[in-house]
């Protein structure tokens, strides 16, 4: 299919205009999923209400910075949270205008991973202190127990425990499971173990789970009982009962594949300390099993060490842990000697740039090393993962002339990580010596798009484009992808294109990439335009899927245009920058 940025943005916007039914039908015992099951389908779902725009679609920077007393008085399990409007919450009307089971629904089936500026998305999502869906059938708790669930999926799991606290009894109602798997994949076994004794029950979850805790403080009797039952009820898990008696000490040889890894298959692995299945961390891996596989020591260093960054990329691993884990790998006398350009673009090559970087005292050869890195892994979920990392140092290199060559990495990296107040001061340096050096100029004309995308004043001259072209020097074959991506995101951030440049790409190729359904994109946009908040959101993140903003660019700036339309415009910025990076730009 071939055809302008423009004509592309605007066929995936009519595919989900065209759909006229929302997405799903209720709602059965959310809470009671787990992470035991495979991805809910998209099925029917009643339109919320009211589709009419609404005045005021989103809160402003006047906004009253927390949630007023009277409000939430006396509020049940849904409404909860961690989160008010001025620590990172989307506000107590998050909710209006959207059903109970329509928001219990669109909770459960947000993806089991996602990006970076995607989980932060998702996290203002779940966090927020927010009036719980009034109408519509729904049982109170049903709410709040998706919320935890889709937390802990997500790689979240220390914010999912943080949100299950604010709400007694967990050990009874809807929240007693999800309570307790995050707790299990925050690492915190004992916590989960001590939670589960008040509330463990006849299903096979709880079964395997009181064998898991028996085996954990080394008490083979109730254990064995506990496996005894789930085989005299027939439950068909081979390798939880092979990983539960290898615990016990038994020689059980581990199981060769385990494609679709439930929780308790994960914690008996962390419990085990062995690496899991080769096919365990495949491309669709969730958010929290990269997490839990980036702590287990039983991995082999550089695997650990790859899932680690897919993990940052991911959002589910504190970037300062990848930091510290590339600081663990043991370098040989050839590897610190090796010069910068021989380093293998692999997970490896990655540790031994950034520990030499490290060892230096002076800028220049710091700024040679991480140059090469982050040039290397430029456009990957790696090279992302890379960027956070190394945050912190990088904040510390002052941009000036005479590191002007690796302005374009070290700033766009600092746009990645979320620094954009750092990355422009690197754009500004180039654009001051743009008649001098030929280096700067070229990197100037590569970052302007960056400071569009962000949001900071810049100018955008005719030929910018094509400047950014001739800078970029993509290759013929990917050269007219990336101009159109970079183009549909400016349009989608507010910066749109002039007919000159989108002339230059009417001969863009699309790449081939999942859609997702129209009945997502019909019911964003609607949502979006009735100013549904939550709806909107959650909508959106099912939208861009597992891969967050790395989606296919014409999903991700149509999120981007309805995450604007309800005052998210911020969170829209920051998937811009991730696509703009996955496309090259």
């Amino acid at each position: 299919m071939r055809g302008s940025p423009t004509a592309k943005l605007s066929f995936v916007l009519a595919l989900g205009l065209s759909a006229s039914l929302g997405l799903i039908a209720a709602t059965p015992a959310l809470a009671q999923s787990g992470g035991d099951q495979g991805p809910v389908p998209l099925l029917r779902l009643p339109m919320s209400p009211a589709d009419e725009p609404a005045a005021s679609p989103a809160p402003t920077k006047g906004a009253p910075q927390g949630i007023e007393e009277e409000s939430l008085s006396g509020v049940g399990a849904d409404a909860r949270g961690v989160l008010d409007p001025g620590s990172g919450g989307l506000g107590a009307d998050l909710w209006a205008g959207t059903t109970r089971p329509v928001a219990e629904r669109l909770v459960a089936l947000l993806p089991g991973r996602s990006s970076a500026a995607g989980l932060d998305l998702a996290r203002s999502l779940l966090l927020s202190t927010a009036r719980a869906p009034k109408n519509g059938p729904g049982h109170e708790g049903l709410l709040m127990a998706a919320r935890v669930t889709a937390l802990w999926r997500l790689g979240d799991a220390e914010a999912a425990v943080r949100l299950s606290e604010v709400v007694p009894g967990t050990q009874e109602g809807p929240l007693a499971r999800p309570a307790v798997e995050a707790r299990l994949a925050a690492g915190q076994t004992e916590a989960a173990c001590r939670l589960a004794g008040a509330a463990r029950r006849a299903e096979p979850f709880w079964q395997k789970l009181a064998a898991v805790c028996a085996l954990a403080e080394g008490n083979e009797a109730p254990a064995n009982l506990a496996l005894a039952v789930l085989r005299e009820q027939g439950e068909d898990d081979p390798a939880f009962f092979a990983l539960a008696e290898r615990l016990a000490g038994l020689s059980v040889p581990l199981p060769d594949s385990l494609p679709a890894p439930s929780l308790l298959h994960g914690v008996l692995y962390r419990l085990l300390e062995a690496p899991l299945p080769e096919d365990a961390l495949g491309f669709a891996a969730p958010g929290w099993l990269l997490a839990l596989a980036a702590e287990n020591p039983g991995l082999e260093p550089e695997r650990r060490l790859a899932v680690a960054e897919r993990a940052v990329a991911a959002g589910a691993l504190a970037p300062a842990r990848l930091r510290t884990l590339y600081g663990m790998v043991e370098l040989s006398p050839e590897e610190r000697q090796m010069a910068p350009e021989a380093v293998p673009a692999t997970s490896r090559g990655r540790a031994i740039l950034v520990q030499r970087a490290g060892a230096e005292t002076l800028p220049a050869p710091r700024a040679v090393l991480w140059e090469k890195a982050l040039t290397a892994a430029a456009g990957s979920p790696a090279g992302d993962a890379l960027a956070a990392a190394l945050e912190p140092e990088l904040a510390e290199l002052t941009a000036s002339i005479d590191l002007v060559w690796a302005a374009v990495p070290i700033a766009q990296g600092l746009y990645a990580a979320g620094r954009p107040d750092l990355g422009v001061t690197w754009f500004a340096t180039a654009s001051s010596w743009t008649r001098a050096r030929d280096t700067a100029r070229d990197a100037a004309a590569r970052l302007l798009p960056y400071t569009r995308l962000a949001g900071q004043p810049s100018h955008w001259t005719p030929d910018a484009l094509e400047n950014w072209q001739t800078a970029t020097a993509h290759a013929p074959e990917t050269a007219d992808h990336a101009a159109a991506t970079l183009l549909a995101l400016l349009a989608s951030v507010g910066q749109m294109p002039t007919a000159g440049d989108r002339l230059l790409t009417l001969s863009a190729e699309r790449q081939p990439a999942e859609v997702p359904s129209a009945l997502v994109l019909g019911d964003l946009a609607r949502a979006a335009a009735a100013g549904r908040r939550g709806e909107t959101v959650a909508l959106a993140l099912i939208a861009l899927g597992p891969e967050g903003g790395r989606a296919e660019p014409a999903v991700v700036a149509t999120v981007i245009e309805a995450l604007r339309k309800v005052g998210l415009e911020a969170a829209g910025r920051r998937l811009a920058i991730e696509a703009a990076r996955a496309a090259g730009a």
